[in-house]
């Protein structure tokens, strides 16, 4: 949705603008979009470079299936706040983070997730399996929060500010 200013309203002035030049005849704060990412690029650290303790808060955008794993969704979020730091990567607000799929984080998902909500995820490092098909392998243990609905709204003008 691009919202246009009075002096551009004449639909004679439009059809010689493209939208380059509008876009340099109209001051920025006129202009008005309403995107939804559907793809594109986002910032990710494998488990691995995680350290016990590390979280990520974040709005979330989308799920995607995982690359390795079909029966789990990666989490792509909007960074609110985070303490992750390493020399890889460190996370700043409005990042955009891909949380990797686990199982850990499908069970949390299962259980009410949607897009727009705010998550928190901790890493809690790496336990054995107690039970089923991988009984005794190291799995990455995650500790998944969403935020109650009313909430959301103490998070998003958090978010509005510089918070890192």
């Amino acid at each position: 949705m691009i919202a246009l200013t009075d002096s551009l309203m004449n639909p004679q002035t439009l059809k010689c603008y493209n939208h380059a030049a509008i876009e340099q005849h109209i001051p920025r704060k006129s202009l008005m979009y309403n995107f939804k990412t559907l793809s594109g690029s986002t910032k990710f650290l494998s488990y691995k470079d995680w350290a016990i303790n590390d979280f990520v808060v974040g709005k979330v955008l989308r799920f995607n299936p995982n690359s390795l794993n079909p029966k789990v969704q990666d989490v792509i979020v909007s960074v609110i706040d985070s303490n992750i730091k390493t020399e890889k990567m460190s996370l700043s607000k409005s990042d955009t983070f891909t949380i990797n799929g686990t199982t850990a984080l499908e069970k949390a998902l299962v259980q009410g997730v949607e897009e727009g909500d705010i998550i928190k995820v901790t890493y809690k490092g790496k336990e054995p399996n107690k039970t089923g098909a991988y009984k005794g392998v190291l799995s990455n243990r995650l500790d998944v929060q969403v935020a109650p609905a009313q909430d959301q709204a103490k998070f998003e003008a958090i978010s509005n500010e510089d918070v890192l």
